[in-house]
């Protein structure tokens, strides 16, 4: 049985077709951008630099699901990326992506293809001024806060996941990307909280996120800074003591980024 492959290119990158239909049998060159779970690389074709994400082989149980009852992470990188923009929302554009399948018809490796993003990841905000940092995260709590009203929540929301860049005016704008684990619902405070954990920020500057956030949502600050605060230590907890002990324990180790 043939191998079925999935592509989708948007339209007026027409140009971007015969590239992205070599990913799944290589392509070479290009500069590594990240080589953990999932391999990112960045390429021109012709008039554009592109970003190409190759998803890690998902373990069986999902191979099943992305085949026959749920979308693929390249696929929902795209249709959430299309519909973040025309909310407002800046992400890195989704140009095309590629879904694989073995001779089973069982899901096998997904590419998402976007452009190129030239800002700076938030990771760096540590070497800002500290007057910076605030306004910063001043500006961030804003950026998060509309976000959250246009009824997404992203559900990896921390550093690594958010560029930014200083406009003109001296504020700070940003752009959310890795948003296949999102979703657009609801928008319920619970889940927002736990949308804010994730950051590395100090005391000083999470506390002033986090009430900055709440006033823009209408909510008490005091209440929400002690929420997110408390569920941040958790987080911490089990990050750095819960997790390590159990995989250690269990032998578990982390996929290849490469197939």
């Amino acid at each position: 049985m043939k191998r079925k492959i999935e592509i989708e290119v948007t339209c007026g990158y027409g140009f971007l077709r015969p590239f992205v239909e070599q990913l799944p049998t290589g392509v070479e060159g290009g500069r590594v951008l990240c080589e953990r779970r999932n391999c990112v690389r960045q390429f021109v074709v012709e008039r554009a630099v592109v970003v190409v994400k190759q998803f890690v082989r998902p373990n069986m149980l999902n191979r099943l699901i992305y085949a026959t009852l749920r979308r693929s992470k390249a696929a929902r990188t795209m249709l959430i990326g299309r519909r973040l923009l025309q909310k407002g929302i800046e992400t890195p554009l989704p140009l095309a992506y590629v879904d694989t399948y073995d001779q089973f018809g069982c899901y096998d490796i997904g590419y998402s293809v976007t452009l190129y993003n030239e800002s700076m990841e938030l990771n760096g905000w540590r070497t800002l001024p500290r007057e910076e940092q605030r306004r910063l995260v001043a500006d961030l709590a804003e950026f998060t806060a509309r976000m959250h009203r246009v009824g997404f929540v992203h559900h990896d929301y921390h550093e690594g996941n958010i560029f930014y860049r200083q406009a003109n005016d001296g504020s700070y704008r940003f752009s959310v990307v890795d948003i296949n684990r999102g979703r657009f619902g609801c928008v319920l405070r619970w889940r927002c909280v736990k949308d804010l954990i994730l950051f590395g920020f100090d005391q000083e500057l999470m506390s002033l996120f986090v009430s900055r956030y709440a006033e823009l949502m209408g909510w008490c600050a005091e209440r929400m800074v002690r929420s997110v605060l408390r569920r941040h230590k958790i987080r911490v907890f089990d990050r750095d003591r819960v997790r390590p002990f159990i995989k250690q324990l269990l032998g578990v180790k982390p996929y290849g980024a490469r197939i």
